[in-house]
């Protein structure tokens, strides 16, 4: 069992990866989900650097990592697929020639494009560790609580952005104050007609005062 967890870890890892960022409707946030993704961060290069030799399909998961780090669901996920990127590549150089390759255009794709993935990986994130990916902003004077767990409001990704009407189901698993919070949330964007529509309907208060506006969260 050991010996198979060794050789098929970073497929693994992929799969744990693709799970919680892309099926699963679960956010993670606070200063202990900061704290443990920066030990898993240096507790999986120290892994990948140990069984280097026999851990197998590297090239084909650090494609993997490429094609989707940017889509991450926040900033530390997406540390986390930079850094299996960055170690698979080191790792992995001297082994074959697929993966020296794999390595040389990973690097040259990144210098020549450079700014641009920077550009993008500060639009998708910002600066704080505690953003998600493509969170835009919620206004207040449109965001409404409503019945059995749901939620209606207006969101926009920035001024040059049009606006996004949703709704959403939110239901809070865990919450220990200032430390972690871990919730259930399933958005549906919707036209402006159902938005209204929704609002007529249904049960719902205003969360905030006209003219103001909220990070998503």
């Amino acid at each position: 069992m050991r010996h198979f967890l060794i050789q098929y870890y970073v497929c693994i890892l992929l799969l744990l990866f693709i799970l919680y960022n892309f099926v699963l409707n679960l956010f993670i946030k606070g200063p202990l989900y900061d704290w443990l993704m920066l030990v898993a961060i240096v507790g999986n290069a120290f892994t990948l650097t140990q069984f280097r030799k026999k851990i197998k399909y590297k090239g084909s998961v650090c494609l993997c990592f490429v094609l989707i780090w940017l889509f991450s669901k926040n900033v530390l996920q997406c540390f986390f697929a930079i850094s299996n990127i960055i170690i698979l590549c080191i790792t992995g150089f001297k082994e074959s020639k697929t993966m020296k390759i794999i390595t040389i255009c990973i690097f040259a794709f990144h210098t020549i494009f450079f700014l641009p993935i920077l550009f993008l990986f500060a639009l998708c994130f910002g600066t704080d560790l505690s953003n998600e990916n493509n969170s835009g902003a919620i206004y207040k004077d449109t965001h409404y609580l409503c019945e059995n767990h749901y939620e209606a409001y207006i969101f926009s990704q920035g001024a040059m952005d049009k606006f996004h009407y949703a709704i959403r189901i939110s239901y809070e698993i865990l919450r220990i104050d200032g430390m972690i919070d871990i919730t259930y949330r399933k958005e549906k964007e919707i036209s402006k007609q159902e938005y209204e529509k929704y609002i007529k309907k249904h049960s719902c208060n205003l969360v905030g005062d006209k003219n103001e506006f909220t990070k998503n969260f």
